[in-house]
């Protein structure tokens, strides 16, 4: 007895007793090791099992969470398609571009290089938010009829990496050309990168640009010729001032706004860029068409509308109707790309060339007095240049070969 203390922490089948015959003992213990090492089996073959599945279970969450998450990046690209569908008519491809993805919480910094007019730039477009980063002009060495060659876009990300470090996504926005017209580049953050479908994303963005492009070109076509041609300002300079003092006289003057809108600033860098050209026909159509674009209707429903040369644009119009054609203007002002107007364009690339609003006495003589105060400005400009232009002559006389 005193030994099998010692077997207490052993397993072990228990205690044979002395007797004459231990077979049926012993098949009994056998029967018991048998069963045993049956259900082992079956345990590990259970536990093996158990193990298959839950990896299998723990793959489906996986995948079920990459689903959710990729169910949520969709949603959220599709929410920034629809906001830039519902963005552009009003504002542009380009301004509703920056204001969406400005706006989104992922986006830390962004930038967008367009092809210039004569394809032979880069530049960045002008834009008001403080993530919008400013690159400079780039030059390809070439005319980039097809759009921005590949070679070019290298020279693109290059600089972005340079100038918004890592963590880039290159947007190509495609036009009528062979090759992108715009390149978007959006500073994200990390865990955003991997789960777009930028490729869709490009799409979308590429179909409104084109979009944009023929709505810029229809309505340019349905209302330059008629609305917004020089001959259809409503009045002449003339005409307006009878208006105004009709307004006067019939003590209705207090009922309406006189805005004007002065050129000073662009008029003031187009007489000092002797060697650049601006192409003004081009520029008031389409400042004008911005300006119904935001509106969502046309100016002459009810606006009159004259012009003071190059250097005013005016606007009588009631008071109720004040409020859309301000917010207008004080948009449209600031943002509007003036330098797409200049021959050359990289030369007033960082100049302000937006035009002073301001509100006038709606009678003829106030405004007259407007009009030859900022006359005094213009003609001051005028003879700068003039006496600058003739210094350089007198240094540098003209050669006259006989």
């Amino acid at each position: 007895r005193p030994l099998l203390s010692s077997t207490h922490s052993l397993y072990h089948f228990g205690l044979i007793e002395k007797s004459e015959s231990y077979e049926g003992i012993l098949k009994t213990t056998l029967n018991r090791i048998n069963q045993e090492k049956t259900l082992k089996r079956k345990l590990q073959s259970q536990e093996k099992e158990i193990t298959y599945l839950q990896r299998k279970v723990g793959m489906l969450v996986g995948k079920l969470q990459d689903h959710k998450e990729k169910i949520e990046f969709d949603r959220v690209a599709k929410d920034l398609v629809v906001e830039l569908q519902e963005k552009t008519p009003k504002q542009g491809f380009v301004d509703a571009l920056v204001d969406v993805f400005s706006h989104w919480h992922a986006v830390e910094q962004m930038s967008l290089y367009q092809l210039s007019d004569n394809k032979q730039r880069l530049i960045t477009a002008k834009a008001f938010s403080y993530k919008f980063k400013e690159l400079p002009p780039l030059w390809p060495g070439k005319t980039c009829f097809s759009g921005i060659e590949f070679f070019v876009e290298k020279m693109v990300k290059q600089v972005a990496r340079d100038m918004m470090g890592d963590d880039l996504v290159y947007l190509r926005v495609l036009g009528s050309y062979q090759n992108a017209e715009q390149l978007l580049i959006l500073k994200l953050e990390p865990e955003y990168i991997p789960h777009f479908n930028w490729a869709q994303l490009e799409k979308e963005l590429s179909l409104l640009y084109r979009g944009d492009v023929l709505l810029r070109q229809d309505a340019k076509r349905a209302l330059g010729e008629k609305e917004l041609s020089m001959g259809r300002l409503n009045a002449n300079v003339w005409e307006f001032a009878g208006q105004l003092d009709a307004l006067q006289q019939n003590d209705t003057a207090t009922k309406h706004v006189l805005l004007d809108l002065n050129f000073a600033n662009l008029n003031q860098t187009v007489l000092e860029q002797k060697m650049v050209s601006f192409a003004w026909n081009i520029f008031q159509r389409d400042f004008l068409f911005q300006i119904q674009r935001v509106l969502g209707k046309s100016l002459t429903e009810f606006v009159t509308m004259t012009s003071w040369g190059t250097e005013h644009l005016s606007f009588l119009l009631k008071e109720e109707d004040l409020p859309p054609l301000y917010e207008a203007l004080k948009r449209v002002g600031p943002r509007f790309p003036y330098w797409r107007y200049f021959s050359d364009s990289i030369m007033v690339l960082d100049l302000d060339l937006s035009p002073k609003l301001k509100s006038i006495s709606v009678d003829s003589k106030s405004y007259l007095r407007h009009i030859a105060e900022s006359r005094q400005d213009i003609n001051t400009v005028i003879s700068r240049v003039a006496k600058k232009a003739s210094k350089i002559l007198v240094q540098n006389p003209p050669s006259i070969s006989m």
